[in-house]
């Protein structure tokens, strides 16, 4: 046998003994220190936390009474919705969701750079922030530098919620529409009885809206999802393969109600609306 050869074999069951170890120690880790629901309480009351799937899943593990082999998305404990319910969360964004979407926002400025170099990506009803916050964030570490705005009317001020943010600029998502002339518009769980679809349709500076949510608890009633005949627009469904089975573009897009046994139907898409002209 050639040297090169024994040195091969040494090295291989070297490196399989190290990866061994390394898994063990990992293994001791996960099991040791998981993820408590009080824990992610505590962190979620931080505007700046973001979890991944794998530590939602740790905090709120699933009864092993209930079958998901079928399911799209893993389905939580109910107790994960009841607390999102609470805390007037609609939209639970993940590292894996702002890691895609900011990947797919990042490719679709590269296109309109061509245009205009100056990119506005402007979200309307905003609430406490956190979307636009967590894409600035992620945008921080490339290359390209958009301008992100975040608004909200705030009339959710009113209801006694105390979730308000500094960054979140108060007014209507029709005058931010005329004043910032954005790019890009992009709406996360847009009240179930409005349709501001339309609006952003009709904005010359539009180039592209992205509707967040569940499609027919949204936009009145799933009615803001669809185009209106001769829009000028195409719609892309990022949350679906070609197929329309569950995947696409953007990952780990969940929803409150996404992960209750209870709503085994409820899905939270994202749908990219783009400009033919």
């Amino acid at each position: 046998m050639e040297v090169d050869n024994v040195l091969d074999i040494k090295m291989s069951k070297l490196t399989f003994f190290y990866g061994t170890v390394s898994i063990f120690y990992q293994n001791i880790t996960y099991n040791c220190c998981p993820m408590q629901k009080s824990d992610y309480v505590l962190k979620l009351n931080d505007g700046n936390y973001l979890p991944s799937i794998s530590e939602i899943k740790e905090a709120f593990p699933l009864s092993e009474s209930l079958d998901t082999d079928s399911k799209e998305f893993p389905i939580l404990n109910p107790e994960f919705t009841k607390l999102h319910y609470k805390m007037n969360n609609y939209q639970v964004y993940t590292q894996e969701f702002i890691a895609s979407l900011t990947k797919y926002l990042s490719e679709r400025i590269t296109v309109y750079k061509e245009l205009n170099s100056e990119i506005t990506i402007l979200e309307v009803g905003a609430g406490d922030g956190r979307l636009t916050r967590f894409l600035r964030n992620s945008f921080s570490e490339l290359n390209e530098k958009p301008n992100f705005i975040a608004t909200d009317n705030k009339d959710w001020e009113i209801k006694g919620d105390t979730n308000v943010a500094d960054d979140v600029e108060k007014i209507d998502y029709k005058e931010a529409l005329e004043k910032y002339k954005p790019t890009i518009v992009i709406s996360c769980w847009m009240n179930v009885d409005v349709n501001w679809s339309l609006d952003f349709i009709n904005t010359a500076s539009v180039k592209e809206y992205i509707l967040i949510g569940d499609v027919f608890r949204t936009a009145g009633f799933g009615a803001g999802w669809y185009l209106p005949e001769n829009s000028g627009f195409e719609c892309h469904k990022l949350t679906r393969n070609a197929d329309g089975s569950r995947g696409g573009v953007i990952q780990g897009s969940m929803g409150r109600f996404d992960a209750s046994p209870f709503n085994p139907e409820s899905r939270t898409e994202v749908y990219s609306f783009l400009r033919l002209d």
